[in-house]
């Protein structure tokens, strides 16, 4: 099920840095595979969150397709809404906190 897009589901989707992340890798590489996103989780906890918490958040809100068997993810059908948010960040890299990629 697809969310109807609104500031507050793009606000959602980048609270967490993890999320910011995947969808920062899926502006400059579609698709990315689970494994090269999970070797960036420096802790076990942190991959388990990824698989059971962002993953599936960003999937359920369109913004990214994930097969969990071939550990495949893929830009989403609601990919395009988020993009212009996502460019405006990259765009301006420089006078958001760092902490933001």
């Amino acid at each position: 099920m697809l969310l109807i897009m609104t500031f507050d589901t793009i606000a959602t989707a980048l609270e967490d840095r993890r999320r910011r992340q995947i969808l920062f890798e899926l502006l400059e590489h579609n698709p990315v595979e689970q494994s090269a996103v999970q070797s960036r989780a420096a802790q076990e906890d942190r991959a388990i969150q990824l698989v059971h918490n962002h993953l599936p958040k960003l999937e359920s809100m369109g913004y990214v397709s994930w097969d969990r068997d071939l550990g495949i993810i893929t830009r989403g059908a609601a990919f395009e809404e988020i993009q212009p948010t996502l460019d405006l960040l990259r765009e301006h890299r420089d006078q958001v906190p760092t902490d933001t990629f």
